[in-house]
Order: structure tokens, then sequence, then C-alpha cells
């Protein structure tokens, strides 16, 4: 459970299809959020330049 703030309650739970959702309760409302995994793209330019850096090595 994540409590930062006061009026400020959540919780992370993995449901039936494999993926991480957020639980958020603020201020009386609840919301529920899909955290799906999207790269950012400097991690994809990262991992490319490691993949071409790789190949020609060998």
């Amino acid at each position: 459970t994540i409590t930062p703030f006061a009026h400020f309650t959540g919780d992370f739970t993995f449901g039936p299809d494999g993926m991480m959702y957020a639980y958020e309760r603020e201020y009386g409302m609840s919301t529920l959020y899909r955290i799906t995994p999207i790269p950012e793209p400097a991690t994809v330019l990262l991992l490319g330049l490691g993949m071409v850096a790789l190949k020609r090595r060998r």
C-alpha cells in the first residue's frame, strides 16, 4: 500500500491477464489504472545501439 499523503491511498496488484494494475483512491473517488510495459524511446534506442555494436564485434 502506498500512502504519500493523508488524502491519497493506493495499491498495486496483478490481474488475471497478468498485467499490473494500480488502484488509487483520492478524496472519495476511486480510479483503476492498467500499467502496460511500453518502453521509453531512449531505452529502445540504447538497446538497438547495443545490438548493432554486438553484431559488429562478431
